[in-house]
């Protein structure tokens, strides 16, 4: 059964990746089955995993499942906004859940959680995470060098992914795997107490050249650097811990201070070549805002964008053509797209999560994965179609962390992961 769960998430892994973009028109074969907006093959295969885990799979001494109110209250959202949305809209059931469907796979949370109760399985699990998001970020360095020469593509991207490199340079596919493969590198070294190796500092290294010039992204950027943060903070308060409180957090307070502010101006967030960006972002959050009401008890909720296309992306006459993005706005966008409901499962996911790192056996740990979640609620969701299935793991990691026992002898074990 271990070896049918694995490939069940070495097959989810690889699709997150979208197969290296290595095969010549595969992508945009499988565009309505694996992108951005579609995730009908990983549904599946998480439907596949929670059958088998309910039906099939027995497990003695499961790990305590702490965020079951979390998932089930999003669940219920969803289900009341779905009804709400095809009654208010007065489009079919079936037309409704096409648009909404992508919220199933917080039920991943369930699938694996009993898999993942065994530390083995879970370093495995980190163990690939790592050596995809190493494979992937080198050959997109290399594509990138590539196209930065000759303008041409080797590489076999989605539609839009092709299409956002030719208009910006930027390479965005699958930046949110990136970002979780990241937080899952620091998260193995901060639980087992294990120092970078000379490997995982190229590891590092890679993946600040990815973040810099090939993905581009500002947040994404910002958080693994945030991650690098709390790594040498956790080691320096074990190392220092008399001084740590008297001498060492509140200079490392003062020096991450200054480093925000100077990342800030770096990026230009408000001023520049950014401005654009910065205004279309402020007329994003008073509209979605202002949408959080529209429906009464919900917000704009699930209606076909081919009928309510400037209901979901702003007016036709709005500066900067009217388009609007609800995934860009982070919990902005959930309100506006949920109502008022959906603060419900805020503050649950909030207290369960302040809960979970006052249990939690390696608090450090829990921690990382706590702000890894919460991070995203500035400009990237967790529950947007390309990162619940990030969020679902993230959820059994911190499950994972709360009762995961350190080996005394760290650096001799097997556990401790190396790209």
């Amino acid at each position: 059964m271990t070896n049918i769960y694995k490939t069940i998430l070495f097959v989810i892994t690889i699709l997150s990746v979208y197969l290296f973009d290595l095969i010549p028109h595969l992508n945009q074969f499988l565009n309505n089955y694996n992108s951005n907006g579609s995730k009908k093959i990983i549904l599946l295969l998480i439907l596949i995993a929670l059958f088998l885990n309910l039906f099939i799979h027995s497990s003695s001494n499961k790990m305590s499942y702490g965020f079951t109110v979390t998932v089930l209250s999003l669940l219920f959202v969803c289900v009341l906004v779905v009804f709400g949305t095809s009654v208010t809209y007065h489009e079919t059931l079936p037309a409704v859940l096409s648009t909404s469907y992508t919220h199933l796979v917080i039920l991943g949370y369930f699938a694996f959680h009993d898999f993942f109760k065994k530390k083995e399985n879970m370093f495995w699990f980190i163990r690939l995470t790592i050596c995809t998001c190493f494979a992937f970020i080198l050959l997109q360095v290399i594509q990138w060098f590539f196209f930065k020469f000759t303008g041409t593509l080797f590489l076999s991207y989605t539609s839009f992914g092709s299409y956002f490199i030719d208009k910006t340079g930027k390479f965005y596919e699958a930046g949110e795997f990136v970002t979780f493969a990241q937080a899952v590198f620091v998260f193995s070294h901060v639980l087992t107490r294990s120092s970078f190796s000379i490997k995982d500092y190229l590891f590092i290294l890679l993946n600040l050249f990815y973040c810099f010039f090939v993905n581009q992204g500002r947040v994404g950027l910002i958080i693994f650097l945030s991650f690098l943060l709390i790594y040498y903070v956790f080691f320096l308060n074990m190392k220092y811990k008399s001084l740590f409180k008297i001498i060492i957090l509140p200079i490392s307070l003062i020096v991450t201070s200054w480093l925000a502010v100077k990342l800030f101006e770096y990026f230009n967030f408000t001023s520049g070549t950014n401005v654009a960006s910065y205004t279309v972002r402020t007329l994003e959050i008073q509209y979605y805002l202002a949408s959080s009401s529209l429906n009464g008890w919900f917000g704009i909720g699930f209606p076909s964008e081919i009928n309510y296309y400037y209901l979901l992306h702003g007016s036709s006459n709005l500066l900067y053509g009217g388009l609007y993005s609800i995934s860009d706005v982070g919990i902005v966008g959930f309100i506006g797209q949920f109502g008022y409901i959906g603060i419900m499962f805020i503050l649950i996911l909030i207290a369960q999560l302040l809960i979970s790192i006052n249990s939690s056996r390696n608090k450090a740990a829990s921690f990382l994965l706590i702000f890894f979640v919460l991070a995203q609620f500035g400009s990237l969701f967790p529950t947007d179609s390309p990162r619940i299935l990030f969020f679902s793991i993230t959820l059994i990691m911190i499950d994972f962390s709360k009762k995961y026992e350190v080996n005394q002898n760290v650096r001799n074990s097997q556990e401790i992961v190396n790209v």
